[in-house]
């Protein structure tokens, strides 16, 4: 990617102090503002005296003087010079690094590396689609469905997003649901959809109320704010560490009282989802 800066004219006898990233010891007729313009995060640069013959100090900052105006100090047998800098205006989310002189636009976003946010602005989320053809699972036994991972990396957590189906009847006397049970006696964590591997270890991304002494209406159930059984998207928790993923890696898909073999008899019905995972 091409950088192109337009810089003002020099400031004699100040320079920038406090910002400095670069020092180089460059020869007369070289140009710091070459070098600054090299450098991705320089939007100044102060030239001066070098203690070498023939020599002088080129010092490479990525602040400038409007950004830091108490910075700019008297300095003798130095020059200032700064860039037109879009960057002053521009906010990266996420902590997100600006870079002037880049694209049409005149500056980039660089989104910090790991932190799983991409965009314009590192505003959005790195979601990456996982599967083909949509994916059905049911509500009763041998109903769950594999997955299995297209990229490796490192990943927040998944989502999955509804492509088709009914959904699934936990009773017979209720209305299907897309990732729940309808039924009152569930109480308020009414999500039954769980990702595990493939031992039918859930994943660390929710919050389950498991009971493994017994049933009683107490399974890998859950809620999470903001989604109810039908919504068009179930986006999970993220997990406390990212979780390495590589390409061919399987997962499943549970309806959980088909996971932990709890009244699911009388179930009935399938969803169909897409399944998408958070990148780092």
């Amino acid at each position: 990617m091409c950088r192109h800066l337009k810089f003002n004219k020099p400031t004699r006898g100040f320079a920038l102090e406090g910002h400095v990233i670069k020092i180089h010891s460059i020869g007369l007729h070289e140009s710091c503002k070459n070098l600054c313009t090299m450098e991705n995060r320089c939007v100044s640069f102060n030239t001066g005296p070098s203690a070498k013959p023939d020599n002088m100090v080129c010092e490479l900052s990525d602040s400038d003087a409007k950004r830091h105006p108490e910075d700019l100090k008297s300095r003798m047998g130095f020059f200032y010079r700064d860039a037109e800098n879009l960057c002053s205006n521009i906010i990266c989310s996420h902590n997100g690094s600006c870079l002037t002189g880049f694209t049409d636009k005149g500056y980039f976003c660089e989104c910090k590396a790991g932190s799983g946010f991409t965009g314009q602005h590192c505003e959005k989320e790195n979601w990456k689609k996982v599967n083909n053809a949509a994916i059905c699972f049911g509500g009763v036994e041998n109903t769950q469905r594999n997955f299995s991972m297209r990229e490796s990396g490192l990943i927040f957590t998944f989502k999955l997003v509804y492509r088709s189906g009914d959904g699934i009847k936990c009773n017979p006397g209720v209305s299907s649901a897309y990732w729940g049970c309808t039924s009152p006696l569930v109480g308020e964590k009414k999500l039954f959809t769980v990702i595990t591997f493939p031992n039918k270890t859930a994943l660390p991304i929710a919050d389950y109320a498991k009971d493994t002494s017994s049933c009683n209406f107490k399974y890998h159930s859950y809620k999470l704010n903001g989604t109810d059984v039908n919504s068009t998207e179930l986006v999970f928790k993220t997990m406390f560490s990212p979780l390495p993923v590589s390409i061919g890696q399987v997962f499943q898909i549970w309806y959980a009282e088909v996971l932990d073999n709890c009244y699911w008899n009388n179930n009935s019905g399938e969803t169909c989802a897409d399944v998408y995972a958070w990148y780092a």
